[in-house]
Parts: C-alpha cells; sequence; structure tokens
C-alpha cells in the first residue's frame, strides 16, 4: 500500500492585544458614560431585542451536499481494483476530481464534507492527477464554492497498476492504494500546488 500524504505550512494571524485592548477601554467608557446620563444602555434608544445590530450573527446557512455525492463519472475508468482514499480534516468542503492523464478529464468528481473522508474505489489500471477545491458554500448552478474557494492540485501522478501471480496453486492480485489528505499533517511529504478556477473547471 502506498500512502501519500499532503504536508504544506500555514499562515495564521496572531491577535493584536493593544487593539483589543484599547477596544476593550472604549466599550468601558462607553458603558459608564451612559451610566453617567442615568442610561442602562450604551443606547438609550436600543432595548433587549436590539442586541443584534451591536453583534450581528455570523451567517452559517452555507448550502452543503451529502458526503461522497457524485458529481460526475465516467464509468469507463471505473472498472479496475485501485482505491483512493481522501480525508479531508480541514474546516471547509471539499470538491475532488481524478483525472485521468489519457484523456485529460475527470473520471470520477465527488464531494467530500468538512472533518470527513471518502474512498474511491473501482479506478482502472492508469496514470491520474488530483485536483480538489475547497471552500464553503456550494452552488450547484455554477459547481463553484460561493465562499473561501481554492484550487489546488497534488504535484505526484497517481499510477494505479494491477498485477497477477502464481504462488501456493492460487492466482494473486496485487493492486494499487493510495491514501491522502487535504490538511497539513506531521511528517506529509506530498506537495500541491495553486491552480485557477478555469483550469480546475476544465476538468
Amino acid at each position: 500500500m502506498t500512502t501519500i500524504i499532503l504536508y504544506k505550512k500555514i499562515n495564521m494571524k496572531k491577535i493584536n492585544m493593544k487593539n483589543l485592548g484599547i477596544i476593550i477601554l472604549i466599550i468601558l467608557g462607553l458603558y459608564f458614560w451612559g451610566s453617567y446620563e442615568g442610561s442602562s444602555t450604551l443606547n438609550p434608544n436600543l432595548n433587549e431585542n436590539d442586541s443584534s445590530i451591536l453583534f450581528p450573527p455570523k451567517s452559517q446557512n452555507y448550502i452543503s451536499l451529502s458526503n461522497g455525492m457524485i458529481l460526475f463519472k465516467n464509468p469507463s475508468y471505473l472498472k479496475g481494483l485501485g482505491e483512493l482514499e481522501i480525508k479531508n480534516g480541514t474546516n471547509l468542503d471539499a470538491v475532488a476530481k481524478l483525472v485521468g492523464i489519457d484523456i485529460d478529464k475527470s473520471i470520477l468528481t465527488l464531494y467530500i464534507k468538512a472533518k470527513s473522508s471518502y474512498t474511491m474505489n473501482k479506478i482502472s489500471k492508469g496514470n491520474y492527477k488530483l485536483f480538489f477545491s475547497l471552500g464553503n458554500d456550494w452552488d450547484s448552478e455554477t459547481k463553484t464554492f460561493l465562499v473561501n474557494p481554492n484550487y489546488e492540485k497534488f504535484e505526484e501522478i497517481f499510477d494505479f497498476t494491477i498485477r497477477e501471480y502464481e504462488g501456493n496453486n492460487y492466482i494473486n492480485t496485487e493492486y494499487s492504494t493510495f491514501e491522502v489528505t487535504l490538511n497539513p499533517v506531521i511528517g506529509g511529504d506530498a506537495e500541491t500546488q495553486n491552480v485557477n478556477s478555469t483550469e480546475f473547471a476544465n476538468y
């Protein structure tokens, strides 16, 4: 079994504590000023039901498909024994495209939810590339994520092979299986590169 694991560096923004302190002081100042003026709220025109104006709720009504939903498949290339397990450990949903090098088109495109995994199976013998998109709020008409879209492809070529040999009076079969992660992991040795939305859509 061959294992390919994605590893890449993530730059994270740090909270500026100085700015946070200033904001807290401003809020406290407004509160005490309102109390001094005889008001129990920051704005005397607001009531308990108006708190959403100060702290609007975050929109989480994103459209998401079921895990493993097939968006496209070419049955001609799904008659083998090959397997490709895709683990999506990110907080974003993903769309993965397994592209046949000989036809330069997707043979299987499917949806993988955040914090989920799915195994492509019955992959025929041959060489393939793996493209994936991460994001939120799937739009079925444009077939893209509307929020935080990102497009990448693995640099490695996935070579699915099948070999039969005789042993112990039996015909044994060996076939390729791969495992990839879409999120960074310790010891990962596979690299990805960014692609644009047009290239991703062409497959």
